[in-house]
């Protein structure tokens, strides 16, 4: 360990997860941006290779998409600090070669595409590259990495660790993290996160009077964006905090747990209407190794692209946002949102939308817009919604646009809206879903949209729209879009015509 050590400083937080592999056999690291993840990936890999040559880790990601364009390379950065250079001491994607005459894993891969093959004297050790997406289930291995440990599912995570993690103990059993677990992760958005309730897991093991030699030794810990400031300085912190939103720089930076109001206008709301994003491989399959990791909506497996697209905008002077949702079968889902700040408007957030859906197939919209849409714009006869149509159909596409002027009683209904909606009231209306990767912005604006009195009943709280300090993609924005799309397409359901008052423009 002290060869390593010389060409890497640990710091804090990397010491005590270090140190914590002599005993624990499983690791729960929430590090904010920039404590060095990577690196400590990078160290614990090669302590593998050296303590259980021959063996075969699972490492695990969200996707291979996101493994590939973030994890993998910031890895091979961690593994040349310590002086291990790919082609040179393991390879990466690769058959390994055979003029080195190495001495293969005792069970490594039919392929070798997602792989990393570590080389040793000995025998070398293979990590095969996983995603959350993919069925590895039929072969054992001696342990599991996992990075992104906050968009990865818990349920899908325990099938895949207990039918896969066995065997071997002949030959590692002495080695305490053999059939180990590392998870890593910045903090999760959400308050009950399953990693989040790994530390409540340890206690309770760590009160019990009898212990049990079959419960996990779990070593948890939740580092301070502090304990790299040698490396990171303080113009990094600095940088973000004046860079990313008020909410971002503290979960992402900062390390601090989420924070959610109770009773908001949405409070039916639950990790349960989240689903991971997934990527449709046979795209990403076609992209060249060295090209850019650019994507459009053909990487996306959520979006039909033979299916019309449902937009929800909202116009404001310091943000225009947009959602975009699709009805699928039984089942809404709101699949990706978007937005742009002054001083871009419309012009700007339609060319971004029109962009990234180029490629979709059926160029056809539905654009739902309440009464500040149909505003004038100054100095011209078109209202918002008519420039974003115009925009809209000059690059392509075709547009149906509904429109509606709220009465008194829009924002009680709207909020009862949601409360079958989430709640499965009605099975008439369909289940509502949300991507947790492409539509975080919407999920934090709806999950932080306070609810108040007002004169006709249960209103949405909209002072944040007027904050200065709160970044507006985290106002109640996006979350107004998506109550457009929703309370058009679903409104028969309160049985309340008299609420709204539609148009129809095609």
């Amino acid at each position: 360990m002290s060869k390593l050590l010389k060409n890497f400083n640990a710091n804090t937080a990397q010491l005590r997860a270090m140190i914590s592999l002599g005993w624990c056999t499983q690791q729960y690291l929430i590090w904010p941006r920039g404590v060095g993840k990577s690196f400590y990936i990078g160290w614990v890999m090669i302590m593998i290779s050296r303590l259980m040559p021959g063996s075969k880790w699972t490492f695990l990601g969200p996707s291979y998409a996101k493994m590939f364009a973030d994890i993998i390379p910031g890895i091979k950065g961690a593994l040349a600090r310590f002086g291990y250079f790919e082609g040179i001491h393991y390879v990466c994607r690769k058959t390994p070669p055979k003029n080195m005459n190495l001495v293969l894993p005792w069970e490594g891969p039919d392929e070798w595409d997602n792989s990393l093959l570590f080389f040793h004297k000995e025998r070398c050790t293979v990590f095969q590259l996983s995603s959350q997406e993919g069925n590895d289930r039929g072969r054992s291995v001696d342990g599991f990495i996992m990075d992104e440990g906050l968009l990865l599912n818990k349920e899908k995570l325990d099938s895949n660790t207990n039918a896969t993690n066995r065997g071997n103990n002949d030959r590692y059993g002495h080695v305490p993290l053999h059939h180990g677990i590392i998870v890593c992760s910045s903090m999760p958005y959400q308050q009950n996160h399953w990693l989040l309730q790994k530390e409540e897991l340890r206690d309770q093991i760590a009160a019990k009077k009898k212990k049990n030699k079959l419960d996990p030794k779990i070593f948890y810990d939740e580092a301070n964006i502090y304990e790299n400031l040698d490396i990171l300085g303080v113009k990094y912190i600095i940088d973000n905090q004046n860079s990313l939103s008020s909410l971002a720089f503290e979960t992402e930076i900062m390390n601090i747990r989420p924070r959610t109001i109770e009773n908001g206008f949405y409070p039916n709301l639950t990790d349960e209407h989240e689903y991971e994003h997934k990527y449709t491989y046979s795209f990403l399959n076609s992209l060249q190794d060295n090209a850019k990791w650019d994507l459009d909506s053909r990487s996306d497996a959520d979006c039909f692209p033979n299916k019309p697209l449902d937009l929800g905008m909202d116009y404001g002077s310091r943000i225009c946002s947009l959602v975009i949702g699709q009805e699928q079968g039984q089942v809404f889902k709101f699949i990706k949102d978007m937005y742009v700040k002054s001083p871009g408007f419309i012009d700007d957030l339609v060319k971004k939308f029109t962009e990234y859906y180029k490629y979709h197939r059926c160029k056809e919209v539905n654009l739902y817009t309440d009464h500040p849409g149909n505003t004038k714009l100054p100095n011209s006869t078109d209202t918002f919604a008519e420039h974003t149509e115009k925009k809209l159909r000059e690059a392509g596409w075709k547009v149906f646009r509904y429109s509606f002027t709220a009465n008194k009683t829009y924002h009680k209904d709207k909020y009862f809206l949601w409360t079958k909606l989430f709640l499965r009231q009605d099975y008439n209306l369909p289940a509502i879903e949300f991507n947790k990767y492409h539509c975080k912005h919407l999920l934090i604006s709806m999950r932080n949209a306070p609810v108040k009195d007002g004169v006709n009943g249960i209103e949405k709280d909209k002072k944040s729209e007027k904050s200065i300090t709160l970044a507006q993609e985290e106002a109640t924005h996006l979350s107004d879009a998506a109550d457009m799309i929703m309370f058009y397409k679903y409104r028969k359901a309160l049985r309340k015509e008299q609420s709204f008052a539609p148009n129809l423009m095609m």
